[in-house]
């Protein structure tokens, strides 16, 4: 499986053992359970609890934030993650398509089209293609934008401190805890802004928004965050290992800075159809808008071991 950009690592005991001791919790609300842990988050992130909320991942991000500034139109990047534009299209707010560029930037003349009115929800880096925005793109959307987003879903993987979010002003950072805290089932994330906007995000979530084992599982990570470190060493050598593996074989394949990496198909076969027949499962990413590419996880080492031996059957056994 390597379709999800999942941390591939089974659930180390420490984490085990914080979600058994929520399980002895489920008949309580978690009233108590959820203050420690926003104090232990606001310690790991060197910010204000009341500068943070805790989100059901960047769909409920998304929404929160965007209920705050319904009447602005949300600008996107395409190709990029297609999350953003189904939730814009569900709640009915006008959109505006930033392009890429052939080398994947951010198209120059679409984003001297952003102005105050709008609200840019970006990736850094993105999905899929493993690009980082630059400096001067980070810059030009800042000056132009209204409000900004920018989901850091993937930010441990790209070389960048895991501590404060840059946020302030008119710009909310989101972090996920799904890939490098290995919680993708938990559904958790934290949006982080202006203290007047997240108390108006908190006031219109659930009631108990998130559960007892969902919050001991984070509180266990945060406590034992050797375990994110570590598997973060691991996933950049490896995924540098399958780059320089399918380069060597002749495909195209972009740098990246997530927990993937993207490869051009061969014109006369999709990659992804391909191995699916050798039981590998791997993500195309036309639903991404970016045709005749696969989006392809970093797994474990014999996963990435399997994946490469299949990818030289694909190239033919070619290397270069």
């Amino acid at each position: 499986m390597l379709a999800f950009n999942e941390n591939p690592e089974p659930v180390a005991q420490p984490i085990l053992a914080g979600i058994q001791a929520g399980a002895e919790l489920v008949n309580r609300y978690p009233f108590d359970s959820e203050a420690r842990v926003l104090a232990a988050l606001a310690r790991y992130y060197e910010c204000s609890p009341a500068n943070m909320a805790l989100v059901r991942g960047i769909d409920e991000a998304f929404d929160r934030l965007s209920h705050e500034f319904p009447a602005m139109r949300y600008a996107t990047a395409w190709p990029g993650f297609n999350g953003y534009i189904g939730r814009i299209r569900i709640l009915g707010y006008r959109h505006l398509e930033i392009r890429l560029t052939d080398e994947f930037a951010l198209h120059p003349a679409d984003l001297e089209r952003l102005t105050a009115d709008d609200f840019v929800f970006l990736a850094d880096p993105s999905n899929p293609t493993g690009r980082p925005l630059s400096p001067d793109e980070l810059a030009t959307i800042r000056a132009r934008a209204g409000k900004v987003c920018i989901d850091e879903t993937y930010v441990d993987y790209a070389g960048k401190s895991a501590g404060r979010p840059e946020f302030g002003g008119g710009v909310f950072v989101f972090r996920s805890f799904s890939k490098s805290f290995g919680l993708a089932g938990a559904r958790l994330g934290a949006v982080f802004g202006e203290a007047d906007v997240i108390a108006a995000v908190k006031r219109k979530q659930w009631y108990c928004n998130v559960g007892a084992l969902e919050l001991h599982a984070l509180e266990a990570a945060l406590a034992n965050d050797g375990l994110r470190a570590r598997h973060v060493e691991r996933t950049v050598a490896e995924r540098e290992r399958i780059r320089e593996g399918l380069a060597r074989l002749g495909l195209r394949v972009y740098p990246s800075a997530g927990n993937f990496v993207l490869v051009k198909n061969r014109p006369d076969r999709p990659i992804d159809a391909f191995l699916r027949e050798r039981r590998i499962r791997v993500s195309d990413t036309e639903r991404f808008g970016l045709t005749g590419h696969a989006r392809i996880s970093v797994g474990l080492t014999a996963d990435n071991d399997r994946l490469l031996a299949a990818m030289s059957e694909y190239a033919g056994g070619r290397e270069s």
